[in-house]
């Protein structure tokens, strides 16, 4: 599955055509959304994607530089917070597991892939409602979590490893360290790839690194000392 969403971590695209196993490049690559990206410019002026290493710099792609973590260069900066974007998909989808118990446990065999298919669509709709109506979480929910363990199904962990109760995300303290790197993917994608847009001088990454340079903005010290700890 691979998606879109915005700042409020609401799903504005959403695709599940591949298995798991696919390649995430190979697999955006095949997605109508791809092309129109190319070919139809979908998206206004000074506005982009952002992904992880899985994708490549484009006019439409923002994606981290690899290997910088921890060298206080602006390249580190750069990746910083651009993983502060990137997050919020990571986050939306963490929300939607958390939400939505049937998709901690796997679905009956009977039911097909096309309505598996159907059905997650419709949770990824119904998540955008709830943010849009400004539905909280209530009560039960811990006990809804029980019973989705009892009846075969898995009970998400903190990810802060802080507690055994309900996890709600939290901005400043669940920050998910393994993806201030840009992710672990770089080699699946063709290097002529990586190298196609290096000639375009206005690609997103570039403005947005020039801009970072340019502030002598830093990662913050209390993410590099909690970086250092988790190594």
């Amino acid at each position: 599955m691979q998606a879109i969403c915005d700042a409020r971590r609401r799903f504005l695209w959403v695709d599940i055509r591949f298995p798991g196993a696919t390649s995430d490049y190979f697999a955006f690559t095949q997605s109508d959304l791809f092309r129109r990206l190319k070919d139809e410019k979908l998206l206004y002026p000074g506005l982009c994607l952002f992904g992880d290493n899985a994708y490549v710099n484009a006019p439409y792609m923002c994606v981290p530089f690899t290997n910088v973590h921890g060298s206080g260069n602006t390249q580190d900066a750069y990746n910083f917070f651009q993983s502060q974007l990137r997050i919020n998909i990571e986050c939306a989808f963490g929300m939607l597991v958390h939400r939505f118990g049937m998709l901690r446990k796997p679905f009956p065999p009977g039911v097909s892939i096309d309505k598996i298919n159907a059905a997650i669509l419709a949770l990824c709709k119904l998540h955008n409602f709830c943010i849009d109506r400004n539905c909280e979480k209530d009560d039960n929910d811990i006990t809804s979590a029980g019973n989705i363990m009892l009846d075969g199904g898995m009970v998400l962990p903190r990810i802060d490893n802080n507690g055994v109760d309900y996890w709600v995300y939290d901005t400043d303290e669940d920050r998910l360290e393994g993806m201030l790197d840009g992710g672990e993917h770089f080699e699946d994608v063709n290097r002529g790839y990586r190298r196609r847009f290096r000639r375009f001088v206005d690609l997103p990454s570039r403005t947005i690194h020039d801009y970072v340079k340019e502030k002598g903005a830093r990662r913050p010290s209390r993410n590099i000392s909690r970086r250092r700890r988790s190594i």
